[in-house]
């Protein structure tokens, strides 16, 4: 069974009747919506090309499997933007017990910590305020 869910923050998919295992993790990755059909992936598969040496042939959106862990249960899928002069990092996306997700980026990341952060300093400085008008009304 396949389920996407969705939402302005948030994207998943889980394929929970895929063997999921790392020789097809790749494979696995192709079914989600992440999936770019015209990566330079798919353009190598659809022309029968080895994709490790045909690759550099190409320019466009490319897909690589970048951990090799032993654990069975994490991976970590680079999406990169093949030029002639070589690739640039675009994102990661995490399969993680079966679940495909896109990895944060540093904007996100930075973002939530400042809104925590603020929000932080607005409740100490609502505390301190309302600690300052309690001391007024006793004396």
């Amino acid at each position: 069974m396949s389920t996407n869910i969705t939402d302005e923050e948030n994207i998943c998919f889980e394929d929970t009747s895929f063997p999921l295992k790392k020789e097809n993790v790749m494979d696995y990755f192709k079914l989600s919506d992440f999936y770019d059909r015209k990566s330079i992936n798919q353009q190598c598969e659809d022309k029968k090309l080895n994709f490790l040496t045909e690759r550099v042939k190409f320019e466009g959106i490319e897909y690589s499997l970048e951990n090799d862990f032993k654990d069975n249960e994490l991976y970590i899928i680079g999406k990169y933007y093949r030029e002639k002069e070589g690739r640039t990092l675009l994102g990661y996306y995490y399969v993680f017990k079966g679940k495909i997700m896109k990895a944060p980026n540093l904007y996100s990341i930075l973002s939530s910590n400042i809104q925590s952060v603020s929000l932080n300093f607005l409740n100490i400085f609502n505390y301190i305020n309302e600690y300052q008008e309690d001391e007024n009304n006793e004396t």
